[in-house]
């Protein structure tokens, strides 16, 4: 029969008396457990006895031992300026003060960067405030935002946010290019215009700025036969040079005009009652008719037959 292994450590037990969990620690089962010694052993709590010494309230201004006082590792001493008794006084007296306040947002505020009045739309909404609004209105906290970032960053910033874009592939995509517009052989800027499908915001190229803001009647195929049929008609009915005239005598034709177009662009048939411009023919000098703003300087997209065959030829290549 064979015997059963004992204890190593010469206690005359077999092994089987062992815990599973014990026989790793070297300890009887139903044995109470040894203290631990060294690095492991337990220390007793508050053993790190209090400073000794006294210090004055900033508040009530009476000087009082340092038990007295909560600790905080940002003052001199590790301890508060205010006493426990006048810290407690405090929150008992900011709680009934704000208890009876009402916490409804007001009209109206105060901004105190801009020293503007303005609505309660115009501040973002902050919990820890009283009125619930926090203290400056949303375009200064934007401008400082802005001012502390870099131009790295705030063009990083642009690029993802508008185009999806990191500032690796926008530097690849203009080294693609060679430095120059994909319609025009100018040098690009330092912050060129990225076209974009306004269908499914591809992005399709860098342009120049003239580029990309004549490109807006071929992206709108409707604007753009609107403005063949406005200058068809125009190559026959001209109203003579207004260049010449006085400014009053410019008034009365410019009146002429807008009641014969009731206040409508002639391209968009948008309301130029406000601001208008004379359109008018750059080889002649010859008065066309009144447009909008957006529709004057982008006309030159369909009077230009080479802008117009390199503009079909660029979105007919980078096709979404």
């Amino acid at each position: 029969m064979d015997t059963a292994k004992l204890c190593e450590c010469g206690c005359g037990l077999p092994t089987p008396l062992f815990a599973r969990s014990d026989r790793k620690r070297g300890r009887v089962a139903g044995q109470p457990r040894p203290r631990r010694q060294g690095h492991f052993a337990r220390q007793p709590k508050n053993t790190v006895p209090e400073p000794a010494g006294t210090k004055q309230c900033s508040r009530c201004e009476q000087v009082k031992p340092f038990a007295e006082f909560s600790k905080d590792a940002r003052y001199r001493l590790g301890l508060r300026g205010w006493c426990k008794v006048c810290r407690c006084e405090f929150g008992q007296q900011h709680a009934v003060m704000i208890k009876g306040r009402d916490k409804s947002p007001p009209i109206n505020k105060q901004c105190p960067t801009c020293h503007c009045v303005k609505p309660a739309s115009g501040f973002s909404k902050c919990q820890s405030k009283l009125d619930g609004l926090s203290s400056r209105c949303k375009t200064c906290r934007l401008t400082k935002e802005l001012a502390s970032r870099t131009a790295a960053q705030r063009l990083q910033n642009f690029l993802w946010s508008h185009h999806r874009l990191t500032i690796k592939q926008f530097v690849e995509l203009k080294a693609h290019q060679g430095g120059r517009g994909a319609m025009c052989p100018k040098a690009l800027e330092t912050k060129p215009c990225i076209d974009h499908c306004h269908r499914s915001g591809r992005v399709r190229g860098l342009l120049c700025n003239r580029c990309n803001m004549l490109l807006w009647f071929h992206d709108n195929p409707e604007y753009f036969r609107l403005a063949e049929n406005y200058l068809a008609k125009a190559s026959q009915q001209t109203f003579g040079p207004f260049v010449r005239l006085k400014l009053e005598a410019r008034w009365v034709r410019w009146r002429e005009l807008l009641a014969t177009q009731h206040n409508q662009c002639a391209i968009c048939s948008g309301d130029i009652s406000v601001k208008f411009a004379d359109d008018h023919s750059h080889e002649t000098g010859q008065v066309r008719g009144l447009l909008c703003v957006r529709c004057n300087t982008r006309l030159p997209a369909v009077e230009d037959q080479e802008f117009v065959e390199s503009a079909r030829r660029y979105l007919m290549e980078r096709a979404a």
